[in-house]
């Protein structure tokens, strides 16, 4: 790292390399974030959204890739599209203290472009874990969720740069060319949080991160190169929640990244939870609310009334009324905009949460009934352990309409993916997304 924690091109190559020494508990967490990617794809891929975006941007298909939502498309579209797909949902990881989702950036573009070269399967895996190092890394450097104070959303500020990290392992770039790749993906460093409703442009800015920075990796492989001081000093003149870059251990972002529970927006996770534990009956619940960290409420609402998918899963109304019926947990449930039975819904508050520390996804969730009974709840969002998350991606499949046979044998193919000799004929596409349907 330079004296002022800034990072250079040079230092971004330095983590990329070092992530293929991380140590084995960090490889098979990697391989566990792709098996819950690929399955938040399949799903995905079936979201409002994600069809929207492929038909109106059919004039683009034209390639031999794919993705779970289309077919003949390049490569570019067909990251975008996975991208979009793995993250939709809020089904896919976080890393909480970078305020980044790393799977949507970094497994879509490495396992496009690994499976395109046919390079082996161990590969894939030092790419995911490179890629993972770099965009946390960097979305620590800029503040985590402090960022959103400032209109900043670090998963498309530094999104970018973790997927040229991983490409660029593919591509087995040198530490020449991978600090080139990352002066490229720097340059179009952006990635605004808006003040009112998130939609569609939200999700796209992380897809096109992802295909960012993949481009900047194929770049650098044919000699292109960028400033080396994009991530250094202009960026921490720009942003007021920087902070001194650490390098991490290897594997290190791999192993902090936490995978999501249910498919609401994350700083609604906590509030799910806390509903799913109270002791009160929610069907008597007449009142709800909801503290949060100020910088969270950047992300959510509570309007019952929503323009669209995206919006529903932002929603407090819609994770109590999926509480209501059971389905908290339910991603199909936060497709429809228009709540079945509004009626049935308490009056719903949002607020800050008091002296909340930074950086914090915490949140207070209080509750009255109609008979005058109370429960207060303090909650932490929660995450998948280790060893549910193969259930969990069996589970997302067979919702995605995977036959339980296909699930369980493609879970198998990946959980053993760091021994593939060649990946070209992974071809998940085709196995998970029939054309039969």
């Amino acid at each position: 790292m330079t004296a002022d924690g800034s990072l250079t091109g040079a230092e971004i190559a330095s983590i990329t390399h070092r992530s293929g020494s991380a140590p084995d508990a960090a490889r098979q967490r990697a391989v566990l974030e792709l098996v819950d990617a690929v399955a938040c794809m399949r799903l995905g891929a079936s979201h409002p959204l994600v069809t929207e975006v492929a038909a109106a941007e059919a004039w683009l298909q034209a390639g031999p890739h794919a993705s779970f939502a289309a077919r003949d498309l390049g490569l570019e579209q067909a990251v975008r599209l996975d991208a979009l797909a793995c993250h939709v949902d809020e089904l896919d990881s976080i890393e909480p203290a970078s305020a980044v989702v790393p799977a949507a950036l970094i497994i879509p573009a490495a396992l496009h472009v690994a499976v395109w070269r046919g390079v082996s399967g161990d590969v894939l895996v030092n790419a995911i874990l490179a890629g993972y190092d770099v965009v946390t890394t960097c979305g620590r450097a800029l503040g985590g969720p402090e960022a959103y104070r400032h209109g900043w959303w670090p998963s498309s500020t530094v999104g970018a740069l973790g997927a040229a990290a991983a490409v660029g392992v593919v591509l087995a770039l040198d530490e020449q060319q991978q600090a080139a790749a990352s002066g490229i993906a720097a340059a179009r460093t952006g990635g605004l949080l808006s003040d009112d409703e998130l939609g569609a442009g939200h999700y796209l800015a992380a897809a096109d991160a992802s295909v960012a920075g993949m481009r900047a990796a194929l770049l650098a492989e044919r000699g292109l190169g960028a400033s080396a001081t994009y991530f250094a000093g202009p960026i921490a003149r720009a942003m007021p929640s920087w902070r001194a870059a650490v390098a991490p251990a290897p594997g290190a972002g791999v192993t902090a990244t936490l995978v999501k529970p249910f498919p609401c927006a994350r700083p609604l996770q906590g509030v799910a939870a806390a509903l799913q534990d109270t002791h009160l009956p929610l069907e008597r619940v007449t009142a709800v609310v909801v503290e949060l960290p100020e910088p969270l409420l950047r992300f959510v609402s509570s309007a019952i009334e929503v323009p669209d998918a995206t919006a529903a899963a932002a929603s407090l109304a819609h994770v109590f009324a999926a509480a209501l019926d059971g389905r908290v947990a339910d991603a199909r449930f936060y497709r429809a905009a228009a709540l079945p039975d509004p009626a049935r819904l308490p009056t719903l508050e949002l607020r800050p949460l008091p002296d909340a520390p930074a950086g914090s996804w915490g949140c207070r969730v209080h509750l009255r009934t109609d008979t005058g009974e109370t429960d207060v709840l303090e909650r932490q969002p929660p995450s998948v352990r280790d060893d549910a998350i193969i259930a969990k991606s069996r589970r997302t499949l067979t919702d995605a309409g995977v036959p339980r046979a296909v699930a369980d044998e493609v879970l198998g193919d990946l959980l053993v993916i760091d021994t593939c000799q060649d990946l070209s004929s992974l071809e998940l596409q085709a196995r998970l997304t029939p054309t039969n349907g």
